[in-house]
């Protein structure tokens, strides 16, 4: 009995499920598919995330040299602060202005016996220190309160012959030109003589001081002492006018007077 043929409608697709599984229309088996006979197949993974063959990992026996060694680091240094060197004290300031007219390195005349000591209000606050501090020298004083450059010339010109003068006067000038012409009668009334001559500190006296320092310059026998500049480092000398001063500040004065005569 004569088999019945198939529809024409399902031949293509039993041609292609022929062909997918390897095979041909014929039945024979399709050498494009078949693999050489006596070759391996490589079987290759394939991960839509990564595309790569597989990569071996060493056992615990493979460890590599050295990663199974503890890690030691060196100990810190012990941080150490550093002290600081002692400060060597600053020796205060000392008077400013030309240190050979102004402040006598050494005793302007040790052996000077005969002391004449003329000024004002000043001078009447400092005999006493400097009486003490000089000791057994022959002093004799003309001062007076309120006295005057002008009036402390006649005050030595009758006064009896000494070997230093001692000029305490400025603070009751106001007139740099009058003052001057005082300065130069002094000159000349104790000529012959060292005449040491206290500037003046009060505020308002640096044209006074500045006729001092010219003065000074003409005549080698006139040393100006610095009193300003050593008052102006201790202000608590000073008493509440700030022109006169406290008992410290005359002891001060006295002494500051005796360390340029001896």
């Amino acid at each position: 009995m004569k088999e019945p043929a198939l529809p024409l409608a399902i031949i293509p697709p039993l041609l292609l499920l022929v062909a997918a599984c390897g095979g041909s229309p014929t039945g024979e088996p399709s050498p494009a598919s078949s693999p050489p006979t006596g070759e391996a197949i490589l079987v290759r993974e394939y991960a839509p995330e990564r595309h790569s063959e597989t990569t071996l990992l060493p056992t615990p026996t493979q460890t590599p040299r050295g990663e199974d060694l503890p890690l030691v680091l060196p100990p810190l240094p012990e941080r150490v602060t550093p002290t600081p060197a002692p400060r060597t004290p600053t020796p205060p300031a000392g008077p400013t202005g030309d240190k050979r007219k102004t402040v006598p390195s050494k005793p302007i005349q040790s052996s000077a016996q005969r002391i004449l000591y003329v000024g004002d209000s000043l001078a009447v606050g400092s005999q006493q220190s400097l009486t003490r501090e000089l000791g057994t020298r022959q002093m004799r004083f003309e001062t007076r309160v309120g006295m005057t450059t002008a009036e402390g010339v006649e005050a030595v010109r009758d006064a009896p012959p000494s070997d230093v003068v001692i000029v305490d006067l400025g603070t009751n000038d106001f007139s740099p030109e009058t003052f001057a012409r005082g300065v130069e009668n002094m000159m000349s009334v104790a000529s012959g003589k060292t005449v040491v001559w206290m500037n003046v500190a009060r505020t308002g006296a640096e044209n006074i001081n500045r006729v001092l320092q010219r003065a000074s310059r003409q005549h080698s026998n006139l040393v100006v002492l610095d009193w300003k500049s050593a008052s102006k480092q201790n202000p608590e000398w000073l008493a509440n006018d700030h022109i006169h001063y406290t008992s410290a500040g005359y002891s001060a004065r006295g002494s500051f007077i005796a360390a340029a005569i001896d």
